[in-house]
């Protein structure tokens, strides 16, 4: 079983305590930055959403999101709760439709093995506008 897999199976294996557990994680002020940096009604890729409370978040705030995420389970969920159509994916199976304003990666590139980091990054950079912000682990409005 590949690194990737285990953690897909963590999440699915564990979705409602890991969502019950982070519901309340107060992003507030981070996600307003983010939002903030982008054109009004700007388009942004929640990259791993998880249960979906970042992309609920940026759509309360105008913002257009597409979200996706590798786990089954954490996809039903954010569908659930922000009535968008989640993407079942990997980072690496994931096709970015590209033309991003912004990419939101809160807690999701730490998953990512470290061979295959760059590969992901440049992959994601590419689907930026001119000027994108990106908010990941390592990396914070670049």
């Amino acid at each position: 079983m590949t690194a990737t897999e285990e953690t897909i199976g963590y999440y699915d294996g564990n979705a409602k305590k890991f969502i019950a557990d982070t519901a309340n994680v107060e992003f507030g002020a981070l996600q307003k930055t983010f939002a903030d940096m982008l054109p009004e009604g700007g388009r942004i890729l929640d990259l791993g959403c998880g249960s979906g409370r970042d992309s609920l978040a940026f759509l309360k705030a105008g913002l257009a999101v597409d979200a996706v995420d590798g786990s089954a389970e954490m996809v039903k969920a954010a569908s659930e709760l922000t009535g968008l159509r989640v993407e079942h994916a990997t980072f690496a199976d994931f096709e970015p439709k590209g033309g991003y304003d912004g990419i939101w990666a809160c807690s999701s590139l730490l998953h990512v093995p470290a061979a295959e980091l760059p590969a992901i990054v440049a992959k994601y950079a590419a689907a930026l506008k001119p000027g994108g912000r990106v908010f990941g682990d390592d990396c914070r409005f670049g």
